[in-house]
């Protein structure tokens, strides 16, 4: 089923360097999202004024809980849900997936899915642009996924969920052995 049957595939508003500010509402570029993804924190950040933010709430959209980003410049492919705190993003670097049809669609499914080798690989094939390449909107809109029904996207939703907590619980403790090698080794040499 083409994506745009079932999640409004779009961009943000524009927001000018002159609007940044020092406080107020994080603005993510790519960079910023590359590292949400991947569970880091963002050092060095840019803001725009709440009143901005406030405005686009009440006019347009702002990103909410599950709402999914894919960084389509630059570093490509990086996929971020939110997690519903208060930020806004930069246009055109950014695709912006919001307003599912969840009569359709499992927004987590959807993410595991892009994350996926397989989606990672869908998204390399939309790729315009020889030396700055990129990912449009009409492009991702375009694509076709394959979507069990909702019973079946919930059920691999939690496995993975349930695999990942898995395997970190398995790395930790792992980990906590590791050091308690290490610990045995060091007492067993001094004494």
């Amino acid at each position: 089923m083409k994506l745009e049957l079932f999640v409004n595939v779009s961009s943000s508003k524009r927001i000018f360097a002159s609007q940044y500010t020092k406080t107020g509402i994080p603005f993510y570029r790519g960079k910023e999202i590359t590292l949400l993804q991947n569970k880091n924190k963002i050092n060095e950040s840019l803001f725009i004024d709440e009143f901005i933010y406030k405005n686009f709430l009440e006019k347009y959209n702002v990103p909410q809980f599950e709402d999914i980003f894919v960084t389509a410049v630059g570093t490509i492919g990086s996929i971020y849900i939110s997690d519903g705190h208060n930020f806004y993003f930069k246009d055109g670097n950014i695709i912006w997936l919001n307003q599912y049809d969840r009569s359709k669609i499992v927004p987590k499914y959807l993410y595991y899915y892009l994350t996926s080798y397989m989606g990672q690989s869908h998204l390399n094939s939309l790729l315009i642009g020889s030396s700055q390449q990129a990912i449009t909107i009409d492009k991702l809109k375009s694509i076709d996924i394959r979507l069990p029904n909702l019973k079946l996207q919930q059920h691999i939703v939690d496995t993975i969920h349930h695999l990942r907590f898995s395997l970190t619980f398995l790395l930790l403790s792992f980990l906590i052995l590791l050091i308690l090698q290490i610990i045995l080794a060091i007492q067993v040499k001094f004494f």
